[in-house]
């Protein structure tokens, strides 16, 4: 009894080393030492920059990043309208580590001017009718009975015109 009590206080001592990480915590700042809600955070192994680990800041810029080993990392964050932030190289180790205040420029950006276009459609169907819109189709310039020729279901012979086999059409 006394050896089962011995060994499952040792595996149970033995478990929580394998399941412990390490905590990286900081927050992300503008030019201005304001917070930057939201950004994205990565935490990048310097040996060959690989993302090790991605967190997104919250409200007020701070995020937490958690890692299960140990080694040389840096942190980046990117947030839109703002450029790139890095910290220095550190090494983690155990416990939790701290990292500087990550400072992002301001990329600011005025956009152009913005077109809205709009086109009607070729053919609209519209109570018991079809119309027609020739403007800025490719038959625009042509005369009247070449671009009916070129509408689908309709057919022109000898200055006639129908529809689906119906005689009689008004235009």
């Amino acid at each position: 009894m006394k050896a089962c009590l011995t060994l499952l206080i040792l595996l149970l001592a033995l478990g929580r080393g394998f399941g412990q990480q390490i905590l990286v915590a900081g927050r992300v700042l503008d030019a201005q030492q304001a917070a930057v809600p939201f950004a994205t955070v990565l935490l990048t192994a310097v040996a060959d920059s690989a993302v090790v680990e991605t967190s997104r800041a919250d409200e007020q810029g701070r995020y937490e990043l958690r890692v299960k080993q140990g080694g040389p990392f840096w942190v980046q964050a990117t947030a839109v309208g703002f450029g790139e932030g890095r910290s220095a190289a550190f090494t983690v180790r155990t416990g939790s580590v701290r990292v500087p205040d990550l400072r992002l420029p301001a990329t600011a950006q005025e956009l152009g001017e913005v077109q809205v276009v709009g086109r009607k459609p070729l053919l609209e169907m519209q109570a018991g009718k079809i119309v027609v819109n020739m403007a800025g189709s490719l038959t625009a310039g042509a005369t009247a009975l070449e671009a009916l020729r070129k509408v689908p279901g309709l057919v022109v012979m000898s200055n006639r015109i129908s529809i689906a086999g119906r005689e009689g059409v008004i235009i």
